[in-house]
């Protein structure tokens, strides 16, 4: 599996610890140093590179993720079709992003400004911001077809009213998923 800026490696450390045999690639040596120190498995593998210009061959995976990772690009379409260049026929993308309009903006972008210590200035942008039927158009463009599309939101439990005190976000903080995907979505698309 690859995952398409990993970041901190949260979702890469995930998988290799369930089993699978996975490569983070972010732009960010800082974050993948972060990803390396916490992988307990010493199994996943951390690559500089481009998310334009992924350093692989064609075909060379079964599965690529883009979770949280499309919404911080000025091109997401050529970020997809690099993912899909990379796929294995019925190889599976896996994608995760929010929903241009007011209220992803308001919950998104405002309210993780507000609440959330330590957010870094312009983490997320509206314009960055990709509707569900732009990016299945991307996905179509890339020779992939979208087979589920959910909706995600926060959890409105203990940890989220938790996180507005203290502005901290705790490790019980949850996502629900659902249909309506006015806030964010996640997806799951296949290489024909």
């Amino acid at each position: 599996m690859l995952d398409i800026g990993c970041g901190g490696g949260f979702l890469s450390n995930y998988l290799a610890e369930a089993g699978f045999t996975v490569i983070g690639l972010d732009a960010a040596a800082e974050s993948l140093m972060i990803a390396q120190r916490h992988d307990a498995t010493g199994r996943a593998c951390y690559h500089l590179g481009d998310a334009y210009r992924l350093p692989y061959a064609d075909a060379a995976f079964h599965a690529a993720c883009a979770m949280d990772f499309l919404e911080h690009v000025d091109d997401p379409g050529r970020a997809v079709g690099e993912a899909a260049r990379i796929l294995q026929p019925g190889g599976l993308f896996f994608f995760a992003t929010f929903n241009r309009n007011f209220i992803s903006w308001l919950f998104g972008i405002k309210g993780v400004e507000w609440f959330v210590k330590n957010t870094p200035p312009r983490l997320h942008e509206l314009s960055h911001f990709i509707k569900p039927a732009e990016l299945r158009a991307m996905c179509e463009e890339s020779g992939l077809r979208v087979n589920e599309l959910r909706g995600f939101a926060p959890r409105f439990n203990r940890a989220f009213w938790r996180l507005l005190l203290t502005g901290v976000v705790a490790d019980d903080f949850t996502f629900q998923f659902g249909r309506n995907t006015v806030t964010g979505y996640i997806g799951m698309a296949e290489k024909s």
